[in-house]
C-alpha cells in the first residue's frame, strides 16, 4: 500500500528541518521505504501552488506569473512531475512538504486532494499547530530576518488558525494529523524525530538523516532598532541586521496576550484547540488581569528595548554592518525563485 503523506507545516513549526534533512537525504530515505518529492529546494510551497492555485487568492505567492501567458503550461508541467512521483515512487511512504500549501483556497485544496487521492491507495495531510504566543514571537523573529518593515503588528500576533486550516480540514476529514508544537509535544524535543514516527517511518532512520539547524533565532538589539528606524533603515540593512549575533528576543507574557486580545484572536485560538482536542492553556497559562491591563503594546515594549543598547552593542553593530555592506550579495528576485523551481527536473 502506498501512503501519501501531505505535511501542510503550519509556519514555524520546524518545517525547514523537516525539508531539508528528507530532501538531502531522499537517497537514504527511500532505501527505508521514505520517497521525498525530489523538487528542489525542498519545500514543495511553491511547485504545488504552481499546479494546483487557480484561485486568485492562492496565487499571492506568485504574483509573477499570475498574468503570464504560460502559466497554465507551467501549472500542467508541475502536476505532470507530481503525477511522475506519485506513480514511480514504491512507498510504502511518500512524502510532499510545504507550509505554503495552507495558503491555498477551498476549490484549489479540493483540487489537490482529488488528483492525489487518485493516485495512491492513501492520503493523509499531517500538521504541527504552534501555540498562539510562542507563533507571534517567533513571527517576529522572521520579519527581522527578511528584512520586512515591523508593521501591522496586529498581522504578526494574529495565528490565522481557522483561515488557515479550515479548508484542509474540511477536505481531509479523518485523514488529517494534528498535533500541537512545543518542547514537551515533540519527541526528543525534535521536529523531524516527531514527524517521522507520527507517519509511521522506520526508526532507525532518524539516525541516518542529518537534522539541520534552520532559522535560528535573531537577536532582540536587531530587532528593536529595526521598529525604531522603520521604513528609513532600508531593506538591505535590514536584513543584515537579521545575521547579527547576541541573545534572542524574548516577549514578556501580558505583552503577547494583550496584543492577542487588542488582534480579537481568542474566537481563532479557541478554534483550534477545538480541532487539536486539546488547549494551550498548559504551555500559555493565563495572564492576570491587573498584570494585562497594565502590559505596553508590543511597539511600544520593543523600542523600550533601545534604552538598554550599550556603547559596546553598537560599536559590534557598525563594524558587522561595515564587513558584511562591503561584500554586497545580488538579490533573488521572487520571479527568479519560481523559474528555478520550474527548470529543476524530477529524477
Amino acid at each position: 500500500m502506498r501512503h501519501l503523506i501531505l505535511h501542510i507545516g503550519m509556519h514555524k513549526t520546524g518545517t525547514s528541518t523537516i525539508q531539508q534533512a528528507l530532501f538531502r537525504g531522499r537517497e537514504t530515505a527511500a532505501e527505508a521505504g521514505v520517497w521525498y518529492f525530489d523538487e528542489r529546494p525542498g519545500n514543495h510551497s511553491e511547485a504545488v501552488k504552481i499546479a494546483f492555485a487557480e484561485e486568485l487568492a492562492s496565487r499571492s505567492a506568485l504574483r509573477s506569473f499570475a498574468d503570464a501567458e504560460g502559466l497554465p503550461a507551467a501549472a500542467a508541467a508541475m502536476r505532470d512531475k507530481i503525477a511522475r512521483f506519485l506513480d514511480a515512487s514504491p512507498g510504502p511512504l511518500l512524502v510532499i512538504s510545504g507550509e505554503g500549501m495552507l495558503g491555498l483556497a477551498s476549490a484549489d485544496v479540493a483540487r489537490l486532494m482529488a488528483f492525489m487521492t487518485a493516485r495512491v491507495d492513501r492520503v493523509t495531510v499531517y500538521a504541527m499547530v504552534r501555540p498562539p504566543r510562542s507563533l507571534a514571537v517567533s513571527r517576529l523573529q522572521q520579519h527581522d530576518r527578511k528584512g520586512s518593515p515591523i508593521i501591522g503588528l496586529n498581522r504578526v500576533s494574529m495565528p490565522f488558525y481557522r483561515r488557515r486550516f479550515e479548508a484542509w480540514i474540511a477536505a481531509a476529514g479523518d485523514r488529517m494529523m494534528l498535533r500541537r508544537y512545543s518542547p514537551v509535544d515533540l519527541r526528543d524535543g525534535c521536529s523531524l524525530t516527531t514527524f517521522l514516527h507520527d507517519i509511521g517511518a522506520p526508526p532507525e532512520l532518524r539516525l541516518a538523516l542529518d537534522a539541520p539547524r534552520t532559522n535560528v533565532s535573531r537577536p532582540a538589539l536587531a530587532l528593536a532598532l529595526i521598529v525604531a528606524a522603520g521604513p528609513q533603515l532600508g531593506p538591505r540593512v535590514a536584513r543584515l541586521l537579521g545575521d547579527l549575533s547576541g541573545p534572542p528576543l524574548t516577549v514578556p507574557a501580558a505583552v503577547l496576550a494583550r496584543e492577542l486580545r487588542d488582534a480579537d484572536a481568542e474566537p481563532d485560538i479557541a478554534w483550534m484547540e477545538a480541532q487539536l482536542g486539546r488547549s494551550f492553556a498548559d504551555l500559555e497559562p493565563e495572564v492576570p488581569a491587573a498584570e494585562l491591563e497594565s502590559a505596553p503594546t508590543l511597539t511600544d515594549w520593543l523600542q523600550r528595548q533601545l534604552g538598554s543598547v550599550s556603547g559596546s552593542d553598537l560599536n559590534r553593530l557598525a563594524a558587522f554592518l561595515l564587513a558584511q555592506l562591503a561584500n554586497p550579495a545580488p538579490p533573488v528576485t521572487a520571479r527568479e525563485r519560481a523559474e528555478r523551481t520550474l527548470s529543476q527536473p524530477v529524477s
